[in-house]
């Protein structure tokens, strides 16, 4: 809840755990190099998430990656969050924390939407 509050109320930046399905037909169409997503992907193994973090990139946004796979690097336009491998129902509370750390520290004074 806590998480959801900040990302609707905080800088305007996308979360893939609820577009993961819509991106080829949506979204991806207003990626831009302004462009954030945040990808909660706890392995990072899976077809569509690789193609959809591969767009993202192709259209020079940005991606924080939140994940246990520990083989995902980051590099100039990714920062990867290592989390604990652990069942997927929980790592979204891994998820969660980096998303609430991150978000927050974009807020500030004088911030805006």
């Amino acid at each position: 809840m806590q998480g959801g509050i900040i990302l609707r109320e905080g800088p305007a930046a996308k979360s893939s755990t609820i577009m993961l399905a819509d991106y080829a037909h949506d979204w991806i169409l207003s990626v831009n190099p302004a462009y954030t997503e945040f990808l909660c992907v706890p392995e990072f193994t899976e077809e569509v998430e690789v193609r959809m973090y591969n767009r993202i990139m192709e259209k020079g946004g940005r991606a924080i990656v939140i994940t246990e796979n520990e083989n995902v690097k980051p590099n100039d336009k990714t920062a990867v969050f290592i989390h604990p491998k652990c069942r997927e129902s929980l790592a979204c509370l891994y998820q969660i924390v980096v998303i609430n750390f991150t978000l927050a520290s974009m807020l500030g004074e004088g911030w805006h939407r």
